[in-house]
């Protein structure tokens, strides 16, 4: 989830659906360990886990489609020779 924070999951609208899925699971996964259910707070960790990489993965994909964008647009910009 830090990584995802860091990458800027906060500013990609879906990236940041990602990221507070995982933190809720987080929570729930806390949660389940007080009351001594372990598998299913693994479980809620690993999908936790999931989230946040999703998060990474949709923060690069964002990033991958915005650079493409500005090499297209300056690629237009350029004179034909």
């Amino acid at each position: 989830m830090k990584t995802a924070e860091k990458l800027g999951a906060a500013q990609v609208p879906e990236a940041a659906k990602a990221l507070e899925a995982a933190k809720h699971e987080v929570a729930w996964a806390r949660a389940l360990l007080v009351n001594r259910k372990h598998e299913r707070a693994r479980l809620m960790a690993e999908r936790a886990e999931s989230d946040a990489a999703l998060a990474i993965a949709l923060v690069r994909a964002h990033e991958a489609r915005r650079a493409a964008q500005q090499a297209a647009t300056q690629g237009a910009a350029a004179p034909n020779p």
